[in-house]
């Protein structure tokens, strides 16, 4: 062996995702408040998940600058965010020329990667990405998809063009997936998968007694029919209507985006026991001040919704990681994994979620059994190491058999 060779054999492999998502410290160079989702992440969980095993982390984007762009180009950054390097490329804010933009930028950086070292996943399924993926291809390197959400359970224009493009891509890509949920692996037929529900991550807070004499309840994300948003109201409905109600308070805190306004009236008419804040445009700060101040996350995505058909609703992993009591629907794999340490209303409907919410309301003690038991549950199957050791095997296996 040359000195060369051993040279590259001694330096660490690196993994590339290369993701359409904003980050908070992107937003702070920029000076403006953008949309930072849970594809964000995702993505950098996998990143901590790899570094924690000895592997370098590379975060390679287009950011989706949206109205603050219009034809303005945004330049390209490189910031180094909890030790995670990301590479920001120049990004307009119309949607389809940035897609274009996107595809070239994902393959000049296709052409530089080296075998050796580098293994890329393609995070979710966007048409950009098939020119970089037929260099790879080329050049001896398939990608490894990760499928967060199955384009099939995707609405609009974006996710018609994102169906279209997928059979390309997978063709490209590696026949072994990273998927969200099992049921995306059963869909997608891949012949080996690598399930990932989410990664604790360094803003994760663990438990905390949080001794308010009020209980908060935290309903965030995408607000809409399919994520719980009218269950949600109507059980605080239920609830202000029962004049039977024995708990000191409890104040529902929504954050995130979409239809608000059920809250937003709920808010405006007063409860002495049953309060509703609205926390709109919050920044990621403010954000984990929020949940750092809750006591009992709610995770309601619909089971016979499109996405609750297959993809896992990883909040479940950040409100648990986060010391919050869980009550969830049976959605996913949702009750293989929390069934025992969460409560999982057996029926996804607002009487169902009233009753689980007085229940543990008049019963701390329950609280603080399912925050410490969800918090140990996470740290097992979630923590950085061992997501880390999962992914990493799994993408060299993937690779030889490539």
């Amino acid at each position: 062996m040359t000195a060369s060779s051993s040279n590259t054999a001694e330096r660490p492999r690196h993994l590339w995702i290369i993701a359409p998502v904003n980050t908070s410290g992107l937003a702070k160079k920029l000076g403006i408040n953008l949309q930072i989702g849970a594809g964000t992440r995702k993505v950098f969980g996998m990143l901590y998940a790899a570094q924690a095993v000895g592997w370098k982390g590379h975060l390679l984007s287009t950011p989706i600058i949206g109205k603050h762009g219009g034809w303005h180009l945004t330049p390209g950054l490189d910031l180094i965010e909890n030790d995670v390097s990301v590479h920001y490329k120049p990004a307009i804010g119309v949607p389809w020329l940035n897609r274009i933009l996107a595809a070239w930028h994902y393959f000049k950086v296709a052409c530089q990667l080296h075998r050796q070292q580098d293994h890329v996943v393609f995070y979710n399924l966007y048409p950009e990405y098939v020119p970089a993926a037929f260099m790879l291809l080329c050049r001896g390197l398939r990608a490894t998809i990760d499928i967060e959400d199955f384009p099939d359970n995707q609405k609009g224009l974006r996710s018609l063009l994102n169906r279209l493009f997928y059979p390309l891509v997978r063709s490209l890509c590696n026949p072994h997936l990273i998927v969200a949920s099992t049921g995306i692996a059963d869909i997608a037929k891949a012949k080996k998968s690598c399930v990932i529900h989410g990664i604790v991550t360094p803003e994760d807070s663990g438990r905390d007694p949080r001794p308010d004499e009020i209980i908060r309840i935290l309903y965030g994300g995408t607000i809409c029919l399919d994520t719980g948003s009218e269950v949600c109201a109507e059980a605080l409905r239920i609830l202000r209507r029962q004049d039977t109600l024995q708990v000191q308070g409890i104040e529902l805190m929504v954050t995130g985006f979409g239809d608000v306004r059920p809250f937003q009236a709920l808010e405006r008419e007063f409860h002495p026991q049953v309060k509703v804040r609205v926390c709109a445009d919050l920044n990621p700060h403010e954000y984990l001040s929020v949940l750092r101040a809750c006591h009992i996350g709610l995770c309601l995505k619909m089971p016979d919704s499109n996405l609750g058909l297959t993809t896992f609703p990883s909040k479940v992993v950040e409100l648990t990681a986060n010391g919050l009591a869980l009550i969830s629907t049976a959605v996913s794999d949702v009750p293989q994994v929390f069934g025992d340490v969460a409560v999982v209303l057996e029926q996804a409907d607002a009487p169902s979620l009233a009753s689980a919410l007085q229940e543990l309301a008049v019963n701390r003690a329950r609280i603080a059994d399912l925050s410490a038991r969800g918090y140990a549950r996470t740290l097992e199957r979630y923590a950085p190491g061992a997501v880390g050791l999962r992914l990493t095997t799994f993408l060299m296996n993937a690779e030889e058999k490539s």
